[in-house]
């Protein structure tokens, strides 16, 4: 695991952890909370205002006559209500997962080469995970 790795999961990615009690435990937790009846009902309204927002990008294709790259419109809109369902404003969670997946396949020499770990700032490496991890930590 990389340090951004370590510093945005907190050292406890549920994404890395391997398979076991640990990880059933977190699994079983994600599924009660997020998809319960109650949760899921209370949500209708959100998904109703993303299927709108998609009905209107398709009926303005439809009315200037272009392509619509409908598999493209049908990620947006599940990734949209996903993201909105589980943390508020998508426009928001898309940027910040957008660079954390960045940084998430970039490395750095002290990941490596640990005697180096004692230049804490080395290159701007850190000082990016660290502006990742204040953006990302309040959500």
């Amino acid at each position: 695991q990389t340090s951004a790795i370590r510093r945005l999961t907190y050292d406890n990615s549920v994404a890395m952890v391997p398979f076991g009690p640990y990880w059933k435990f977190i699994r079983k937790l994600i599924m009660n909370d997020l998809l319960n009846a109650t949760t899921i009902n209370k949500l209708r309204p959100l998904r109703s205002q993303e299927i709108r927002k998609f009905l209107k990008v398709m009926a303005q294709s439809a009315e200037t006559q272009e392509p619509l790259n409908v598999t493209e419109e049908l990620l947006k809109w599940t990734n949209s209500t996903i993201s909105t369902m589980m943390l508020g404003e998508a426009e928001e969670v898309r940027d910040i997962a957008r660079d954390v997946l960045k940084i998430f396949g970039e490395y750095s020499i002290t990941d490596f080469i640990w005697p180096l770990k004692i230049f804490k700032k080395f290159g701007n490496y850190e000082q990016r995970i660290d502006a990742i991890f204040n953006k990302y930590d309040p959500i």
